[in-house]
């Protein structure tokens, strides 16, 4: 299914999720959690099987305590879908909080539903603790040679270091040194903030720091 999701069918990976959830049954919860939370995700990805993500997500009394990594992807995609929906920003946040507790969404396979978590923290007027993952995150990351990881990373927390007014902040740490890893990091962050700057009112001054143009 994750290969098919990378491959951009959608679709299919969405249809072999749903298939291996049902095979799987109840024989293991954990991996059924991990397997229903990756299906949320890749459904979100496609207008087609959008419709499907309020069939997988729990209600909200029914979410599940954050004590494994799966929970926390079930958490992270409840957090993110409160916000969206425009249900309940302030249930958003404590989805995410939650989410992130003793820090099981830096896991190498839930961290795909880490962005749900974090987003809808920047989203719901808590950037600065979004700043403050994403540092914990960037820093692992750095430490294990995850390259790609730390190029989406970077790109996040550029756009919640646009939220908190400090475009400066969206540079990763100078602690970080600069490497060819961390220009291609920072490649993919110009290309965020191009995307995200409100029609251009975002640009850089003569040292390479951001700065607002209007």
């Amino acid at each position: 299914a994750r290969s098919m999701f990378h491959a951009g069918r959608i679709a299919e990976s969405v249809r072999l999720s749903e298939r291996a959830i049902s095979q799987l049954g109840d024989s293991d919860l954990e991996r059924r959690m991990v397997l229903e939370a990756e299906l949320v995700i890749t459904a979100s990805h496609d207008v087609r099987t959008r419709p499907l993500v309020a069939m997988w997500i729990p209600d909200p009394e029914a979410a599940p305590e954050p004590t494994s990594p799966g929970a926390c992807m079930v958490l992270a995609n409840m957090a993110v879908e409160e916000l969206f929906t425009g249900v309940s920003r302030e249930r958003a946040v404590a989805f995410a909080e939650r989410a992130l507790v003793g820090g099981r969404l830096y896991d190498e396979h839930a961290v795909t539903c880490l962005p749900c978590a974090v987003l809808s923290l920047t989203l719901s007027g808590h950037a600065g603790r979004s700043l403050r993952v994403w540092d914990d995150v960037m820093a692992r990351q750095r430490a294990r040679g995850d390259v790609r990881g730390f190029v989406m990373t970077s790109a996040f927390r550029g756009y919640a270091a646009l939220h908190v007014g400090n475009l400066d902040l969206a540079r990763p740490p100078a602690s970080f040194g600069r490497s060819k890893h961390v220009g291609r990091a920072l490649c993919g962050l110009d290309r965020m903030v191009g995307e995200h700057s409100a029609g251009g009112l975002v640009g850089r001054d003569r040292d390479g720091r951001f700065l607002r143009l209007g």
